[in-house]
């Protein structure tokens, strides 16, 4: 199982980030957005994800999303230069909503940036046990 997800500036509703994960938690992926990538404290985050059968799907959608949403010129960097493909289906009715982060327990938030001071401070075994204990499945 894969899955594609994206991040949605709630505050402008533009699509900023995509990604995949695969062979590894979604939740977890998500946790570690939240602890290790700045740009994820620059606003609140509507998260909205949908399966793929294989890594190779996953990696095709995600490409494809980064060319017709341009992120590229927010916070993705790799495979900006993919380009669009053409056999891909539209995806638009697949997504289903993960978290939206306006409404996330402030509980959560401390324990985000308490993993990410940890792996400021390169003290990385600490950081993943914390991440695998509160990992979401």
């Amino acid at each position: 199982m894969a899955y594609v997800y994206r991040y949605i500036d709630a505050d402008d509703n533009k699509i900023k980030y995509v990604g995949i994960v695969y062979g590894k938690s979604f939740g977890g992926r998500i946790t570690a957005h939240a602890s290790q990538d700045d740009w994820r404290y620059k606003g609140n985050w509507r998260i909205e994800y949908f399966e793929c059968d294989n890594r190779s799907e996953a990696e095709a959608f995600e490409s494809h999303l980064i060319a017709l949403y341009k992120t590229y010129e927010h916070y993705n960097k790799a495979k900006k230069n993919w380009g669009l493909n053409k056999y891909l289906p539209n995806v638009e009715e697949w997504w289903k909503i993960y978290k939206d982060t306006r409404y996330e327990n402030l509980e959560a938030m401390k324990v985000a940036l308490y993993v990410r001071s940890l792996i400021k401070a390169k003290q990385y075994i600490k950081a993943e046990k914390m991440l695998a204990y509160i990992d979401i499945k």
